[in-house]
């Protein structure tokens, strides 16, 4: 009972910290002492941006080298990752208030079957106030036990594609999943389920109001594009989702799987790079 007890608990704050919550310590009687982040620059922080995102696979672009050669970085870094952060420890944040309350108002849903089979409710991770939000299917197995999206094999993989447009999954975007709880063995979402579900993730656009969305993989798209067209065809040209430019590509996984979808999946981030650059995302930073 204990260690159910402490994994609840321990999961719990780990969705809270990925909603820009301050961290927390826990003693021996699980007394909570907030623990300020130390101010830091982001000069002092930059890492070079990787070229992409896959061991071997690096196509090559005349004008993002231009812009990496220029020091494009996210304007986010500078001022909206922290600024939330410390809105959240000093004062009101009313659009993270809006993710607790959604997340608190339905972390026991039992609209579905697969709340009886669940270990945790997936709400979702990353900045409140983050310019993109990442879309995927279902949780996995790994998933499952953290309470969080992406973070087996597939979430590495999203981790490094997100990074090969110079952008930080926890500070520059909030992922979440159609399916807030896993299918068993990895299954295809049902209709029923999406439909249980699907409210919570259309909540969790209009909250944080990115201002441009990335749907990975076939359920994703067709969920939101409500659309049964090929994820060839969809990730071709950009679509809207709730007033906000989207755009598709493959599953993570599904490139875990195949070596030929890297290439257009990376040219899709290209685009996606773009968008969020003419949405004012990146800044030029001054070497």
């Amino acid at each position: 009972m204990m260690d159910d007890l402490r994994r609840g608990l321990h999961t719990y704050l780990r969705q809270q910290q990925e909603l820009g919550a301050p961290d927390y310590i826990l003693s021996a009687p699980l007394k909570m002492l907030a623990v300020s982040e130390s101010p830091r620059t982001m000069h002092s922080s930059a890492k070079p941006p990787a070229q992409s995102f896959s061991t071997g696979f690096a196509p090559t672009s005349p004008v993002l080298k231009q812009k990496r050669d220029r020091g494009l970085v996210p304007a986010a870094h500078l001022h909206g990752s922290h600024a939330a952060t410390a809105a959240s420890a000093s004062g009101p944040d009313p659009v993270r208030d809006a993710l607790v309350k959604l997340f608190t108002d339905n972390k026991t849903c039992t609209a579905c079957g697969l709340s009886n089979l669940r270990k945790n409710f997936v709400f979702g991770s990353g900045n409140a106030h983050a310019p993109l939000m990442v879309i995927g299917e279902a949780p996995g197995a790994d998933e499952d036990e953290q309470g969080l999206p992406f973070v087996g094999k597939a979430g590495e993989l999203l981790t490094k594609m997100l990074a090969a447009i110079q952008l930080d999954r926890k500070k520059d975007v909030f992922i979440a999943n159609v399916l807030k709880c896993r299918p068993p063995e990895n299954r295809n979402p049902e209709a029923t389920e999406i439909m249980a579900c699907k409210h919570i993730l259309m909540s969790q656009i209009d909250i944080i109001k990115p201002k441009v969305i990335l749907l990975l993989g076939r359920i994703a798209a067709h969920t939101l594009l409500e659309s049964t067209a090929s994820i060839a065809s969809l990730r071709l040209e950009p679509h809207s989702v709730r007033g906000t430019v989207a755009f598709v590509t493959y599953h993570p996984a599904s490139l875990l799987r195949n070596e030929e979808y890297k290439r257009p999946a990376w040219e899709d981030m290209l685009k996606l790079k773009q968008a969020l650059s003419s949405a004012g995302v990146y800044a030029d930073q001054t070497i």
